[in-house]
């Protein structure tokens, strides 16, 4: 079995079952695969989810859902330490994205977070859980783009020119009102000679700056398209 958490939640490879357990039990293994092997404090983590519940009943709905949880998929993917941390020994797909982040393998990171992390989840009643969501998708994204970046790089000076355009596309979708990142994708697509499709690019990302957030066009940017425009006339 293996959590996915990148464009939406749910569990590959699980008991039919488990198809039932609903949006806060694989919230909970979420959460737990983010921490890692450190897991979260119980007495927290009963907060975040129930946090206008007394401790005692929070607890008590922590133990419920974990049971659930187990129950669910016939595993058990729970521990509860000595410390009272619970830690989550599921699969997941953050799990191996934050591993092939701490072996420097951006391209492969990057890969892995292919889509925005828990895309459309939400739980009710549970503001706590809402803004770890949100803070936990945008400092994702954050560093993706960083991966993303680095990435680019690696294949330019290793030749790969082709990867490295294809990369950096990926960039700019990740983070597309960044100037430098459309710049950077121009440039290399003019340096494998392909003048046509960095124009293309260039204009549809103008276009879409100035519909989406009302951007005037960076002046710079501008007479870069316009320079590679004239020397395409000119070939």
């Amino acid at each position: 079995m293996r959590l996915r958490t990148f464009g939406g939640l749910r569990i590959d490879d699980a008991p039919a079952r488990a198809t039932a357990l609903g949006a806060r039990p694989l919230v909970l293994l979420a959460r737990l695969a983010v921490a890692g092997p450190a897991g979260v404090a119980r007495d927290p983590l009963a907060a975040f989810f129930w946090p206008e519940a007394s401790d005692e009943r929070a607890r008590h709905a922590l133990a419920q859902l974990t049971y659930r949880i187990r129950r669910a998929l016939d595993a058990d993917v729970l521990r509860l330490g000595t410390d009272q941390r619970l830690v989550s020994t599921l699969a997941s797909d953050v799990a191996d994205f934050r591993g092939a982040l701490a072996a420097g393998r951006d391209a492969e990171a990057a890969a892995l977070a292919h889509a925005p992390f828990l895309d459309g989840v939400w739980v009710d009643d549970a503001a706590p859980v809402e803004r770890w969501i949100e803070s936990e998708r945008r400092a994702i994204a954050a560093t993706v783009a960083d991966a993303l970046g680095r990435a680019v790089e690696a294949a330019v000076r290793e030749g790969r020119h082709h990867d490295a355009i294809a990369l950096q596309r990926r960039r700019s979708e990740a983070e597309p009102f960044v100037l430098a990142h459309a710049t950077r994708a121009v440039a290399l697509l003019v340096d494998t000679g392909q003048v046509a499709a960095a124009i293309g690019f260039g204009r549809a990302w103008l276009d879409r700056a100035a519909v989406e957030l009302e951007l005037d066009p960076d002046p710079g940017f501008v007479a870069l398209l316009a320079r590679l425009e004239r020397g395409a006339a000119c070939a």
